[in-house]
């Protein structure tokens, strides 16, 4: 390369180079609807002037083009936040299918099939929000302790404790359960003042054993007073209590999965005063890692719909002898 040569090339090197005019009428006409400019508003000719150009401008287009990149910069970080957090609500609608784990015992019972009260109430939700429910039965300890990720609801039909209220939302109680203190016809204690300091059963993991400890969740409603000091006896069920106090081996019971039905057809035994406390039982779903709060607001205006058309009152009544537990009694 010789010197003339050589001076040409430096000299193209100092001219500031220029987007084609033709590439540039054809972005304006792409973005000028997306980013709200008008025709008259398109920018004229730029002015001539003398002497050497500055490196670095850009051009009557640049605001154009600044506007742009801030639009696929603003874009890019919807996407981002969105893979981040995802909308439970969001999630279940796509797939189509909402997966439910519920207890594979009370409410639930082994037919040849699992069914129950539980089921009934997540296959008429499902049908309010058009979504297909896929039940799969889950130990109620599983659910509460073991991984969400195999589910996007949970029915645990318990009530939570203060550490499970922070690690789950949850809907409104679809139900409320009633719980209550039994003693043997003959003989037994007329009031739970007569069973202070007496030996109590209590079902392993209900809550019975933390009301007789006067440690009962803040969730529980119309609560009575339990008996003081008592000597707690925890059994594997209702039927073990019972077993129990005929065998005078405790004094009394605090019921977990008896139903008032259930109590009507064993006579021997009574409740000291009415219901001890009634348990709300919600659906609930991990805090994370997707956002569950539009999926369980549906939920609730679902159960609003099927309170309001009797649904629930009637699968209740089918599963629970007649009796409708899903409306609060009124307390005097």
């Amino acid at each position: 390369m010789n010197d003339e040569q050589l001076a040409a090339q430096l000299r193209s090197a100092e001219r500031p180079v220029t987007p084609d005019p033709a590439f540039l009428d054809r972005l304006y006409q792409d973005l000028a609807i997306d980013l709200g400019f008008r025709a008259e508003d398109r920018p004229g000719p730029a002015p001539v002037r003398a002497g050497r150009r500055r490196r670095g401008r850009i051009g009557r287009y640049g605001p154009l083009l600044l506007a742009a990149a801030f639009v696929s910069l603003a874009a890019l970080a919807a996407i981002l936040v969105g893979s981040q957090r995802d909308d439970l609500r969001t999630a279940v609608g796509r797939a189509g299918t909402t997966r439910i784990a519920v207890r594979p015992d009370f409410p639930q019972a082994d037919l040849g099939g699992l069914a129950g009260f539980d089921v009934d109430v997540a296959r008429a939700l499902m049908d309010k929000l058009a979504l297909d429910a896929e039940l799969e039965p889950v130990p109620v300890g599983q659910i509460l302790t073991g991984s969400t990720t195999a589910w996007d609801l949970a029915m645990p039909s318990t009530v939570l404790t203060a550490d499970e209220q922070t690690r789950f939302a949850s809907t409104d109680a679809y139900y409320l359960w009633p719980v209550s203190l039994l003693v043997l016809r003959a003989g037994g204690a007329q009031t739970t003042g007569d069973l202070d300091g007496q030996r109590i059963c209590a079902v392993t993991g209900s809550s019975g054993a933390a009301w007789l400890h006067g440690d009962l969740s803040s969730q529980v409603t119309v609560a009575a007073r339990a008996p003081a000091l008592p000597q707690v006896t925890v059994l594997a069920s209702d039927a073990d209590c019972m077993t129990a106090l005929i065998a005078h081996d405790v004094d009394a019971m605090v019921t977990a999965s008896w139903s008032p039905a259930d109590l009507a057809a064993r006579p021997s035994l009574r409740a000291v005063g009415s219901t001890a406390y009634l348990e709300p039982r919600s659906i609930i779903a991990s805090r994370d890692p997707r956002d569950p709060t539009a999926l369980l607001l549906a939920i609730d205006r679902a159960l609003d719909e099927l309170r309001a058309d009797g649904t629930l009152s009637q699968l209740s009544g089918n599963r629970f002898g007649g009796i409708d537990l899903t409306t609060p009694p009124v307390v005097p």
